[in-house]
């Protein structure tokens, strides 16, 4: 069964970074370096999510569970909102790409 749950988790990860890889900007681009700085992220404390927006803009993150249920959406300008969230994986998207996160 725990087998069947990885392979559930890897298989929609999967499904999530191809379809944001057609947002993600080409490495020729001038304004690489720019873009990615601008680049909203996420990271993981005990029991949270600590979703990040740059300076000035505002950022609508969608956080899903593993059966890609919408858990919550949260929008976050220009700074950092703490989302508490119980154990577990969880799949956040945004405009600019989608991640994988555990929170334990």
């Amino acid at each position: 069964m725990k087998k069947l749950i990885v392979l559930a988790i890897v298989f929609i990860g999967v499904l999530f970074v191809r379809a944001s890889n057609d947002n993600m900007p080409n490495p020729t681009d001038e304004n690489i370096t720019s873009s990615l700085i601008e680049q909203p992220s996420i990271s993981t404390s005990t029991g949270c999510l600590i979703l990040h927006a740059p300076a000035d803009k505002t950022i609508v993150f969608y956080i899903y569970s593993i059966t890609g249920q919408v858990i919550k959406t949260v929008s976050v300008s220009s700074g950092k909102t703490i989302v508490e969230l119980p154990k577990g994986y969880y799949i956040i998207k945004c405009e600019q790409w989608s991640k994988q996160a555990i929170i334990k």
